[in-house]
């Protein structure tokens, strides 16, 4: 097996994350797989490509109760009916995060008619084909699931500002998968001043075997140690 680790998935590490992420490489090259450092210069740009899909798509599926168009996966049914009846009737329950993407979104939509939306999509299919040709050498890429080690739970009562502020952070370096679609998982790599560090590996589409394959193998040999 050969294993990418993708360069700009390191550009915004701390270096305790870096580190542990580093020589976690180790249980991968001592269960027999080949590990290689490869650049994907749109990683970092695609993180750009999130946002306005992220936001406006939040407000078409919860404000206009629209599904998801176009996508081809599995529509449950039963989960669109029951998301429009909550929707309709405790809209004002949902979460300050929530509330505050869907406004971003409303805005966006009504001031440029979803023309950043549609200008993201179309730079998905171009960051899409980044990480193909990269797999198209590995097997699997890997990178830090997160570039910071995990941070305290806000304290109860906390402003608006501190709630939206710590769940961008969440979003740093990992959410481009979500829109390119390839199948990804976190696994434990080790810990850093006592604290976990997760380590994403991503595989091609519909080769979900193999990231498991991956994930495995690694495991074996970090427990083992």
């Amino acid at each position: 097996m050969k294993v990418g680790m993708i360069k700009e998935g390191f550009a915004k590490c701390d270096s305790v994350v870096e580190s542990t992420i580093r020589c976690a490489m180790q249980n991968f090259e001592e269960a027999g797989a080949t590990v290689e450092e490869t650049s994907i210069g749109m990683h970092i740009t695609g993180e750009r490509f999130v946002v306005p899909i992220l936001h406006e798509g939040t407000y078409e599926t919860i404000v206009n109760l629209t599904s998801i168009f176009g996508f081809p996966g599995i529509y449950p049914t039963a989960m669109e009916q029951a998301a429009a009846r909550g929707m309709r009737t405790h809209l004002n329950d949902v979460s300050h995060t929530l509330k505050g993407v869907t406004l971003v979104g409303a805005y966006t939509k009504r001031r440029y008619n979803h023309v950043h939306y549609a200008k993201a999509m179309n730079c998905a299919r171009l960051l899409r084909k980044a990480y193909d040709d990269a797999l198209a050498k590995y097997d699997v890429l890997v990178l830090p699931t997160m570039p910071f080690l995990p941070t305290k739970l806000l304290e109860k009562g906390c402003s608006v500002k501190e709630t939206l502020k710590q769940v961008q952070e969440m979003l740093i370096g990992k959410p481009q998968f979500n829109i390119t679609h390839h199948p990804a998982l976190s696994i434990n790599a080790g810990f850093a001043n006592g604290l976990p560090v997760g380590l994403m590996i991503v595989g091609k589409h519909f080769d979900e075997v193999t990231v498991l394959k991956a994930a495995y193998g690694f495991e074996k040999k970090r427990d083992e140690k």
